[in-house]
């Protein structure tokens, strides 16, 4: 499941530093990342979803995100 398409992000090279070390619910804070460049990729930003033990819960609602954003811009292409 770490593998995920849906766990996929791009990440900076400060951000991509942090991440090895600790639980997502701990170093995603201290980057200081803006409820809008989630949006941007589709990341979930309830708080409880980047808990480890929520992790299958933030791929579903990732996946779920990242579907909706593709059926969206597939609609558009109809108009």
């Amino acid at each position: 499941m770490a593998n995920a398409i849906a766990n996929i992000v791009i990440l900076n090279e400060k951000s991509n530093r942090v991440t090895p070390s600790n639980p997502p619910e701990i170093y995603i804070p201290h980057l200081e990342i803006s409820n809008d460049l989630f949006d941007q990729q589709y990341v979930p930003t309830d708080p409880e979803l980047l808990k480890v033990a929520n992790y299958e819960q933030f791929l579903n609602e990732r996946e779920r995100n990242l579907s909706e954003a593709c059926n969206h811009y597939l609609e558009s292409l109809r108009d």
